[in-house]
């Protein structure tokens, strides 16, 4: 080789490099993990919403069930217990998985700085939670058969207690006619039980006697030491159930009871078995009335012949009506019973009328004939006398 000759020059490759192709520059990497990252991200927000929402129902709830049972209303304590049975144990397992998957996931993506606090609180909320949901288990398993145990034994003896008072209220429940209109007249009884009364009933394990069977005719039944209702004897039908009538027009009660069912309340009238009841008609004529009778519509025909006789208020009432009326004459008509009261020149013009018609419907129905404070007989027939009332 000549000495003035240079050698060939070969390419120089950038350093670090061997033969081959030109190292590539780095492919970023897939983004499957970072999108498993966001998706259990999002996963573990959702389950610390649900937990925080379950404390706040929690805590809303038993504040609103504490000024509930402050008001003195009763059956609170269930809620709580419904609480314990459903949201707490819910709550709980929440937590519970909070608590395995959190630290999974803050150890594989090395949370630092905002997400590595709120982690770490979340997990202490999650370990508080998981401990009350334990705790409601407990109280599923253990506490809660022993409380049902104990409210029910609180509920027998309350009961046991209530029977003890209403038999002590109810000690002497026959009471007088008198004391029956008084309780009438003063809007104490809630209830008018008439006919069907032949039967003694028990209440609370008290045996009440029958009206029929009592002295009086009258038995009263007191609900909380006070007078509720009354059920009269078929012979004072005649005499209470007029007054109950007009007590029933101005206070809330009694409701009547009668022929095994009640009277319904609808337009401002009484019904029963769809028919108005205490139907009051005034200005009959004599024929209509003699009609009346006739037909074995009547069961009482009520005069007098001295007012200062009758003794019955609520009688010499309807009679003072009768008196005042431009036919003398006053019909009124119940379910039961029905009524017709006359004036003092009426009742010496159709008694004998219907002593008549007595006769001839005895066998429909008994014509009971009043006058003054008499209760007419026929007894032999054709013979009539005079029975006090």
């Amino acid at each position: 080789m000549d000495e003035n000759q240079k050698p060939p020059e070969v390419p120089r490759q950038p350093a670090g490099t061997l033969n081959g192709p030109p190292p590539q520059p780095m492919a970023s990497m897939p983004g499957n993990l970072h999108k498993k990252s966001s998706k259990w991200r999002y996963f573990f927000i959702v389950l610390g919403i649900l937990q925080a929402l379950g404390v706040a129902i929690f805590l809303l709830v038993m504040l609103w069930a504490v000024q509930q049972a402050k008001a003195g209303v009763s059956g609170t304590e269930f809620i709580g217990l419904f609480l314990f049975i459903t949201l707490v144990p819910a709550v709980g397992i929440i937590a519970l998985i909070n608590l395995i998957g959190l630290p999974i996931y803050m150890i594989k993506h090395k949370s630092l700085g905002k997400g590595l606090v709120f982690g770490i609180l979340s997990l202490v909320i999650s370990a508080l939670l998981a401990l009350c949901g334990a705790y409601s288990v407990y109280q599923l398993r253990v506490a809660v058969p022993n409380r049902v145990d104990e409210l029910n034994k609180e509920f027998k003896q309350r009961n046991e207690e209530e029977d003890r008072q209403f038999v002590a209220a109810n000690a002497k429940p026959e009471i007088t006619k008198e004391e029956a209109i008084e309780l009438l007249k003063a809007c104490k009884l809630k209830g008018f039980y008439y006919t069907k009364q032949t039967e003694s009933e028990n209440l609370n394990g008290m045996q009440f006697p029958s009206a029929e069977a009592s002295a009086a005719g009258v038995v009263l039944v007191k609900v909380d030491g006070e007078p509720y209702r009354i059920s009269i004897a078929d012979r004072l039908v005649s005499e209470l159930v007029p007054i109950a009538r007009e007590v029933q027009k101005t206070c809330d009660g009694p409701q009547f009871w009668h022929d095994g069912t009640y009277e319904q309340y609808k337009d401002g009238k009484w019904y029963f078995k769809d028919e108005v009841v205490n139907a009051v008609q005034s200005g009959k004529t004599k024929d209509e009335v003699m009609s009346f009778m006739q037909n074995c519509k009547a069961d009482y025909f009520i005069g007098y012949t001295d007012i200062s006789l009758v003794k019955d208020a609520n009688t010499k009432s309807w009679l003072d009506n009768a008196e005042k009326s431009t036919t003398g004459i006053e019909i009124l008509e119940d379910p039961l019973n029905s009524y017709v009261f006359t004036s003092k020149a009426m009742t010496i013009e159709l008694q004998d009328v219907a002593r008549q018609f007595r006769q001839s419907c005895y066998n429909t129905k008994k014509l009971y004939i009043t006058i003054d404070d008499w209760l007419e007989t026929e007894y032999p027939a054709g013979v009539w006398t005079r029975v006090k009332r």
